[in-house]
């Protein structure tokens, strides 16, 4: 999740301080605009030029795409983002996965589905899935191991509470999720998981449910173990009513629901953990 630069405060916090990045950005995605220009500033270095092989045409045409790209990682797209990945699911989706499928596995000669090849909406939803990829590493701590996932919770936990501190000294209300004395973090990553990750990742699951088996079950593993968490906080200070139990009890059950279409038991298939290497590029 680390992003080159960062400072460890929002765009929003940036815009209202009148912070320089703002204002060079007009306020617009600073951080995100910020990551593009230090990108291309470290790759202008002659040993660091990635690019240096490509004809103008493809250089500017990469650069187009790498923008929007990561402009594109800016949370406020983020709904936005997920509702034309379902509707391009809805439409394409199958087409997709089985093109996806047999290229991991490897089959000779399949062809590109024409949604991608199409003139006028092939750039289109290549440039779709190229954002969402993207977005989706940016926000992939949940699909990680539970031990690896925690970690990343405390770092970005600190983080925000790091800008709660300072948006109290200078006068500011402090954020939702900023507030280091208020803030039940159990609860916070319950949410973050099913209203933000599980739309997301839901789609990219379903173009790839053999290969995405391992993740998915990481999901919904670090999903219970927070619930888990939320509901040891209200047992340990004696809070909790059987209504609390129940609602515990609903919301794993709906979160596995929901993903019904996983096929759990290649969990712990060699075949599948391959696929998800080959998916993943992980080793």
């Amino acid at each position: 999740r680390m992003r080159m630069g960062h400072p460890g405060i929002n765009n929003a916090f940036l815009v209202k301080s009148k912070n320089e990045l703002a204002l060079k950005y007009n306020d617009k995605s600073p951080l995100e605009n910020m990551h593009c220009a230090t990108l291309y500033e470290v790759v202008s270095e002659q040993d660091a030029d990635i690019f240096g092989t490509l004809t103008d045409e493809q250089w500017h045409d990469c650069r187009k795409q790498i923008v929007e790209c990561i402009l594109n990682t800016d949370m406020v797209n983020h709904f936005g983002n997920v509702g034309k990945l379902q509707n391009f699911f809805e439409v394409s989706g199958e087409e997709v996965s089985n093109f996806v499928s047999a290229i991991a596995t490897g089959a000779a000669d399949v062809a590109v589905p024409e949604v991608f090849t199409d003139q006028v909406d092939g750039p289109k939803n290549r440039l779709l899935l190229q954002e969402t990829f993207l977005h989706a590493a940016d926000l992939s701590n949940p699909i990680k191991p539970l031990a690896i996932y925690q970690k990343w919770v405390s770092r970005v936990t600190e983080e925000f509470f790091a800008q709660g501190e300072q948006e109290r000294s200078v006068g500011f209300p402090v954020s939702a999720m900023m507030d280091r004395a208020s803030t039940n973090i159990p609860n916070m990553q319950v949410g973050f998981i099913a209203f933000i990750i599980a739309p997301l990742y839901t789609c990219l699951f379903q173009f790839f449910p053999e290969g995405m088996v391992v993740v998915a079950g990481n999901l919904v593993n670090n999903h219970h173990s927070y619930l888990d968490e939320a509901r040891a906080g209200k047992v340990k200070d004696g809070t909790i009513t059987q209504a609390d139990e129940e609602k515990f009890t609903t919301q794993k059950a709906k979160f596995k629901e929901g993903l019904s279409f996983v096929p759990w038991d290649l969990l712990d298939n060699p075949t599948s953990r391959h696929l998800y290497t080959v998916a993943t590029g992980s080793r």
